[in-house]
């Protein structure tokens, strides 16, 4: 289940999405998913600050917004950050994150 999940994630167009990291991607052990929660991040203005920021992080293979949730889905490398680079570089774009269940 966990691979087809990652394997639709990766295949959405992505917001803000460069040509050189659209895709496409070799899945690997180091690739991880996580779901954030991110209270406040409720309009297309900050879905785009938010989506813009994680993608200038070297290791960032794919952003997913759902502002309807306040959740953001990050798909990553682990070999190159973790969860913590994830959350400082939100909290540097003036949101806050916690890990949550992705939404239903």
């Amino acid at each position: 289940m966990r691979n087809i999940i990652l394997s639709l994630l990766l295949s959405v167009t992505l917001l803000g999405a460069s040509p050189a990291t659209a895709g496409p991607w070799r899945v690997s052990r180091e690739t991880r998913q996580v779901c954030l929660f991110i209270p406040f991040m409720e309009c297309s203005l900050s879905v785009h600050r938010v989506t813009e920021v994680l993608h200038t992080l070297d290791g960032v293979l794919g952003v997913h917004a759902d502002p309807l949730h306040e959740r953001i889905t990050v798909v990553y490398d682990s070999s190159r950050l973790g969860l913590a680079d994830l959350q400082y570089a939100i909290e540097q774009a003036g949101f806050r994150s916690r890990p949550v269940e992705p939404a239903r």
